[in-house]
């Protein structure tokens, strides 16, 4: 039965894979891993955090690839940083050379058992703290990655792995190269999200339409002056 009023059109919203989402498994293994030996190759790295709408902390701290998916930094206790880093874990780490960059990001966890900072220490962090793991005014903060990027163009420009997945394919290996840049989830760790904004259960009042007397009448046509038509709007100079 025909009504006098038709029913909209529904819409169906349909998203596109990512190219990670589309890449096989033992690409993205790939990825992972390389992206892992690229951080692990720096033994300095630039940690930005974000305090809410203030400018983000940005220092350098030495760094270390620790098991599994995790960073290790060693920093100094009782620092203004490190009491930014305890109030909200969520962190980013930049790294940069002449032909690899990379960054990760992840949530922090500070450690001061000093058994822990014993284990958890780093040939890389001798240089910042000379009295090494015993320094009791010394904590490791352990980032638990969740995603990550890298660049990696030694030799000419990603030379290299076109000569490893040439090597592959000769020797039949199925096992995948990691192309020179990549992106890649490590773990299901997401970063915290702000609170949504709930809606006030008071309705806004509307704003007050002001009426200015004779607009109607000279308010200008811009159909007629060809601007929606794409035509600069001319004007003259009347004297």
């Amino acid at each position: 039965m025909l009504t006098s009023r038709s029913e909209p059109p529904k819409l169906r919203l349909v998203v596109a894979p990512t190219d990670m989402e589309v890449q096989p498994v033992s690409a993205i293994a790939a990825q992972k891993k390389r992206l892992l030996e690229v951080v692990g190759e720096f033994d300095t790295a630039i940690i930005v955090k974000q305090i809410g709408r203030r400018p983000p902390l940005v220092f350098p701290a030495p760094v270390a690839v620790a098991e599994g998916r995790n960073v290790n930094v060693a920093m100094r206790d009782h620092s203004d940083e490190l009491a930014e880093i305890e109030k909200r874990g969520d962190i980013v780490l930049s790294f940069q050379s002449d032909d690899r960059f990379a960054w990760i990001r992840g949530v922090a966890r500070v450690e001061r058992d000093r058994t822990n900072v014993e284990r958890q220490w780093s040939a890389a962090f001798d240089g910042w703290f000379p009295d090494g793991p015993l320094d009791p005014g010394v904590c490791i903060v352990s980032i638990t990655c969740a995603e990550g990027e890298y660049w990696d163009y030694r030799g000419s420009g990603g030379l290299g792995h076109v000569l490893e997945t040439a090597k592959a394919y000769l020797i039949g290996s199925e096992q995948q190269c990691a192309p020179p840049h990549g992106r890649v989830k490590l773990s299901s760790c997401p970063a915290r999200r702000k609170p949504r904004k709930t809606a006030s259960s008071t309705p806004r009042k509307p704003s007050a339409a002001v009426e200015v007397p004779g607009a109607a009448s000279n308010a200008p046509d811009f159909a007629s002056a060809g601007l929606l038509n794409g035509e600069p709007l001319k004007t003259e100079l009347v004297d």
